[in-house]
């Protein structure tokens, strides 16, 4: 990947990111509001925290100097999915909103909203959320992996190569004796 590329990569993912953390920022607030609300709504708010400090990871890491092109597109379709995912999430809360007559109110009662939100629906959005979450965090695994072997195999580079460059120099003077005594 060019240095152009990848820039324009990492520009996308970083973009990308603080868009995706917004939504997520908003979804937060929301579910923050309800008051009264079953242990499935603190369950929420932490996958949404978890969510949120994932997306920092990953825009600090598209944000380095030399981030390496595989990690910039794995993050890349990650958040591309997580998209997708933001926007269903966000349109079950709508309709949630629209059901309830708590919409405008900065602190709404889950008596309000337990009407229109049976158990299946928060399930459903409880996985749709773990969904999200799972990718996010294996898209920061697979840099941390990335990263992690790219330190271990340079230094390690500098490590073998006074045990490797003796080890060639003998193999080669080894193989050379070898074809003169069959020669001779």
């Amino acid at each position: 990947m060019d240095g152009l590329s990848a820039a324009s990569s990492a520009f996308a993912v970083v973009s990308l990111a603080i868009q995706i953390g917004g939504g997520i920022r908003e979804l937060y607030n929301f579910w923050g509001s309800i008051q009264d609300g079953p242990n499935e709504i603190r369950r929420i708010i932490n996958d949404l925290n978890i969510i949120s400090n994932v997306l920092e990871d990953i825009r600090q890491e598209a944000s380095r100097e030399k981030t390496h092109s595989r990690v910039l597109n794995t993050s890349l379709a990650a958040l591309d999915g997580c998209s997708e995912t933001m926007e269903a999430l966000q349109n079950m809360v709508e309709e949630l909103q629209s059901g309830s007559s708590a919409q405008k109110r900065t602190v709404r009662r889950w008596a309000a909203f337990k009407a229109a939100w049976k158990g299946d629906r928060i399930r459903k959005y409880q996985e749709t959320l773990r969904e999200m979450k799972i990718t996010l965090i294996l898209a920061r695994q697979n840099a941390i992996e990335y990263g992690t072997l790219s330190i271990s195999l340079s230094s390690n580079q500098f490590f073998l190569m006074p045990v490797v460059t003796p080890l060639r120099s003998e193999m080669s003077h080894s193989s050379r004796s070898w074809q003169s005594s069959l020669r001779g």
